[in-house]
């Protein structure tokens, strides 16, 4: 134990982390793309992916206890409607069919 417990690899945001708690604590809706930007701003220094701070800011939440608060999603699937009447797009999803004619 002694081993793992010396040799641990130390995660890139470590040595900022009380930094990033308290930003956690004064904004629970805080996002990790938020958290991100801001380190980029205040941090240059210590610029990592934003990969990084997506798996690192909820890790922190857990050890902290300090789960995230806010709003749910603010749409949900629509029933099938007939023509000529509002229909859902979801973006992000896209089919593209292309023929290609001969003559």
């Amino acid at each position: 134990m002694e081993y793992f417990t010396t040799n641990c690899k130390r995660d890139a945001l470590d040595e900022i982390r009380p930094v990033i708690r308290d930003w956690l604590r004064s904004i629970r809706s805080m996002t990790s793309a938020q958290a991100h930007d801001w380190i980029l701003e205040s941090c240059p220094e210590r610029a990592t992916a934003e990969r990084s701070v997506s798996r690192y800011v909820p890790y922190l939440r857990l050890d902290c206890g300090n789960p995230k608060s806010g709003t749910g999603r603010d749409y949900e699937a629509m029933d099938e409607r007939p023509m000529g009447h509002p229909t859902q797009l979801d973006f992000g999803v896209k089919f593209i069919v292309l023929y290609k004619f001969r003559k």
